[in-house]
């Protein structure tokens, strides 16, 4: 993995401008990513994801940061949530990397959202007023308030919602 970060080093570099100019990653960067496999840096190894340990977490990151700060920062938060989504029932993980062992999850953790207990499940509604990487993510992990039946605040939760569920509006 630590190879295959420098390996990718001079594509970051090169269009370490490109990726201030257009605010997100451009898509050579994500493909890179992808390629190398050091956004599956924290995925379950039953989904093919490597499982790694912080150590090699934060290594792989600083790694990446040598060609651009930005993609080390962006790619640092897909772990991250792919290292939260770990931790939700494993039909949620089924949903996630099932279909497709290469989905990204982008974040925005601070409880900005609301969920409410409905028939089969809960609905989620709220803005978040971040989530880097969301551009390039199938899947979002979003803060919430979980309400219990009468309206009240019951807890803190993190809601995990397909990409296609959410509006992404450029506040940046």
């Amino acid at each position: 993995l630590s190879e295959r970060a420098a390996s990718i080093r001079p594509i970051l570099e090169r269009n370490a401008e490109q990726t201030d100019a257009l605010r997100r990653l451009p898509d050579e960067n994500v493909q890179a990513l992808k390629e190398s496999g050091l956004c599956r840096l924290m995925v379950p190894r039953r989904f093919g994801g490597h499982e790694t340990s912080i150590r090699t977490y934060v290594e792989l990151t600083a790694e990446i940061g040598r060609g651009c700060g930005s993609t080390a920062w962006v790619s640092s938060l897909i772990n991250v949530c792919a290292w939260l989504a770990g931790l939700f029932p494993d039909r949620a993980q089924q949903d996630v990397w099932g279909p497709n062992p290469d989905a990204w999850i982008a974040g925005s953790l601070a409880p900005h959202g609301e969920a409410i207990p409905v028939e089969g499940g809960w609905r989620v509604t709220g803005r978040w007023p971040w989530a880097s990487g969301c551009l390039h993510a199938q899947w979002v992990a979003c803060g919430i308030h979980m309400k219990n039946e009468r309206g009240e605040m019951a807890n803190l939760g993190l809601s995990l919602m397909p990409i296609d569920a959410v509006t992404i509006e450029d506040t940046w």
